[in-house]
């Protein structure tokens, strides 16, 4: 049974109009759940480092679960809404950016892959999701035992402890806000996700 789940990646890594990276990332989430996303889980907020050539200081990362009422193209158009409500414009691929947010699966629907990843294009799944450790760590909290389609393994067994760009530098608490009694500890999925990553290489923990 194909799944119904929608999964968001998540990150920053200057201020913008909704503050530092950690606190643009936990706005974005607030705010999609505001617009009608029904968030069933999220992962640990994690720092990373940057992908790409280009000097810029390391991002934030999280992935987030959940149900999407909207086909994907309105939900792109929302997403992108947001990113430029929280400061983001136009720029070079791998630039520094107040908040990026990437529709990384929807229901598990393929989409666009025959005519390329061409920039702006809706492709479904993420082609960047595999090899990536600053997605794989923080999917792995929420989807640990997601498999992926065209290699048939978990996707926790693509994790390769990378060092370098976008690897895993550590993580961080999320912001708390006065109506959250416990920021770090909101949704169930998230503590399996916490046991997953006990057995990941010690750098990235």
């Amino acid at each position: 049974m194909r799944s119904r789940i929608v999964l968001l990646g998540l990150g920053a890594n200057i201020p913008g109009a909704w503050g530092a990276p950690a606190q643009a990332v936990d706005r974005a989430v607030r705010r999609l759940g505001e617009l009608g996303f029904v968030i069933t889980a999220r992962s640990r907020l994690y720092r990373t480092a940057p992908m790409g050539t280009r000097r810029q200081p390391g991002y934030v990362n999280a992935v987030v679960a959940g149900y999407a009422p909207w086909p994907p193209a309105q939900f792109l158009r929302m997403i992108k809404g947001l990113e430029r409500a929280a400061g983001r414009r136009s720029g070079a691929r791998w630039s520094a950016r107040p908040l990026d947010i990437d529709i990384l699966d929807y229901r598990g629907w393929r989409l666009g892959h025959r005519s390329g990843a061409a920039r702006g294009r809706l492709v479904l799944p993420h082609p960047g999701l595999d090899g990536r450790d600053f997605v794989l760590v923080p999917l792995t909290d929420v989807a640990p035992l997601r498999v992926q389609a065209s290699t048939g393994r978990t996707l926790f067994s693509r994790i390769g402890g990378r060092r370098g760009q976008g690897a895993i530098e550590g993580t961080m608490p999320w912001p708390r806000q006065p109506d959250d009694p416990g920021a770090n500890d909101v949704h169930r999925v998230f503590r399996m996700g916490r046991r997953i990553a006990v057995d990941l290489p010690r750098h990235l923990l």
